[in-house]
């Protein structure tokens, strides 16, 4: 759990950094750190999936619970992967990495709930969750006074996995998946 918690720190942070040097068009450090975003986001893969494995079978969590955080990374890394496909168009490039970071709150919000006693409340788990998104849509409606819809892809997908994910893990392909 700590190289996880290294991991997703790391990768944090190297968000932030990228946004500012962006905003203060260093754009040949930003490509070149970018290069370090795929390093992070390759050694996101184990250090993801284990933790979620772990808890599984260590009775931790249960594995409806450990199948939304498996597709939530699933989603994650299709999110990078696009982001990076597109990463010599800004427009979308910033919005699917921005779902990319919508998809690996989730864990952290929850923690939050935790501590403020939510834990229960889907209102503040997803609405905190899908917020940014919905920021950037509202941004983008008033800014270009047009629906922009890839804003909302992570919306999307996050709401998908809430309504949908049980249906899965609860499957015996889910339980066949755990066991791989």
């Amino acid at each position: 759990l700590v190289i996880h918690g290294f991991v997703l720190t790391i990768w944090v942070l190297l968000y932030v950094i990228q946004v500012f040097l962006i905003r203060s068009e260093n754009y040949r450090l930003h490509k070149t750190l970018g290069m370090l975003g795929l390093v992070i986001m390759i050694l996101m893969v184990p250090t993801e999936m284990f933790p979620v494995v772990f808890k599984v079978y260590s009775g931790g969590t249960s594995i409806d619970a450990a199948g939304h955080n498996v597709f939530r990374f699933l989603f994650c890394y299709l999110f990078f992967a696009i982001a990076f496909y597109q990463r010599k168009k800004p427009f979308l490039h910033k919005r699917y990495i921005l779902a990319c970071m919508n998809m690996l709150m989730g864990a952290a919000i929850f923690r939050v709930s935790m501590d403020l006693g939510l834990v229960e409340s889907q209102l503040f788990n997803k609405g905190l969750q899908v917020l940014p998104a919905v920021a950037l849509f509202i941004f983008d409606l008033i800014k270009y006074r047009k629906v922009v819809f890839v804003d909302l892809i992570s919306v999307g997908a996050i709401f998908a996995i809430f309504f949908l994910a049980d249906y899965f893990w609860l499957s015996p392909s889910g339980k066949s998946f755990m066991d791989l």
